[in-house]
């Protein structure tokens, strides 16, 4: 009806924990109105407010990046931040999702069941488990993908189960080892 007003919209995307980034453009629209709006983009993820950006049409024109890591539920929100006639003429293009993949599956390279030493590998800086019965110990690995984590000591005929996760919240396999002390 080429009144003015303030107009929005938005779409949601179930992304259930499996992207770490979002990526894409924003650009001007031929239309109506291609010179007279104030709007601002939103993503928000699982309802927390991940970026925005605010767009006039000088400025409608930008890459971004944004991080949903851990995110279930992405949201893109456009609000108009002043009433116009004939809407707002911009859109999203080349938007691209980056998949997180989980960890590799912790290998155990050594256990000292006197210090309670577990070493081993896994992906590189990520957060390493281990529970012994009820108790869970954690470390991280480093840039090599080793880790070294200390319990306290471990009896014979322990089972250990052992995984890592990422920062994306995405974890490994299990890899389940049971202690049995050789006596030679």
């Amino acid at each position: 009806n080429y009144t003015a007003e303030k107009s929005w919209a938005y779409s949601t995307y179930n992304l259930n924990q499996k992207y770490k980034n979002l990526t894409g453009k924003t650009v001007v629209l031929k239309s109506y109105n291609t010179s007279n709006f104030n709007t601002t983009l939103y993503f928000y993820g699982d309802g927390k407010l991940l970026k925005k950006i605010k767009m006039t049409p000088s400025s409608a024109k930008h890459s971004f990046n944004v991080n949903v890591a851990g995110v279930k539920k992405l949201k893109v929100y456009v609000k108009d931040n002043t009433a116009v006639s004939g809407g707002t003429s911009f859109g999203l293009t080349d938007c691209k999702l980056y998949k997180a993949a989980p960890p590799k599956q912790p290998t155990v390279n050594d256990i000292s069941i006197k210090s309670g030493t577990i070493t081993g590998i896994t992906s590189k800086n990520v957060t390493v488990y281990i529970k012994i019965g009820t108790t869970t110990y954690s470390g991280k690995s480093n840039a090599q993908g080793k880790y070294t984590i200390k319990t306290e000591k471990i009896k014979d005929k322990t089972t250990l189960k052992i995984w890592a996760a990422n920062k994306y919240k995405m974890k490994s396999s299990t890899n389940t080892v049971f202690v049995k002390v050789v006596k030679k």
